[in-house]
């Protein structure tokens, strides 16, 4: 099922792939209530929902919203990073270059859109809070 010449997804609605604006692919794929913890630079540990995956260029990226302290606080916005595997770990690594970064979110964004248009539930929460 295809809702437009960009956005294809899969029959059985595991993954989602956008087009690019010069046709490149990116497939997403969308997990619900998957939590992982993270340690900063300083070594403090917060918990992120990990609400998406893009697979672009050969490099694999996550979409993570922080866990609010306060059930009724919702995230103002979500984290991009770079996920890479080193033998059963994931690791994760952040987008150095500001241009890289802006494109990554934008092409979640469009991701995340089109799954809130197959989903209507779990994804529009998510949309409606980090916008």
């Amino acid at each position: 099922m295809a809702d437009n010449d960009n956005v294809i997804i899969d029959e059985n609605g595991e993954s989602v792939t956008i087009k690019d604006d010069s046709g490149k692919p990116a497939v997403f794929h969308f997990f619900e209530e998957t939590y992982i913890p993270l340690d900063d630079e300083d070594g403090v540990t917060t918990e992120f929902e990990c609400i998406a995956s893009m697979e672009y260029e050969g490099v694999i990226y996550y979409a993570l919203l922080p866990k609010p302290e306060n059930e009724d606080d919702e995230p103002e916005e979500f984290v991009v990073l770079k996920g890479e595997e080193d033998g059963d770990e994931l690791l994760f690594s952040s987008i150095d270059s500001e241009e890289e970064n802006q494109r990554i979110g934008e092409l979640f964004l469009k991701g995340l859109f089109s799954m809130e248009e197959m989903d209507g539930g779990y994804f529009t929460v998510i949309l409606q809070s980090i916008l």
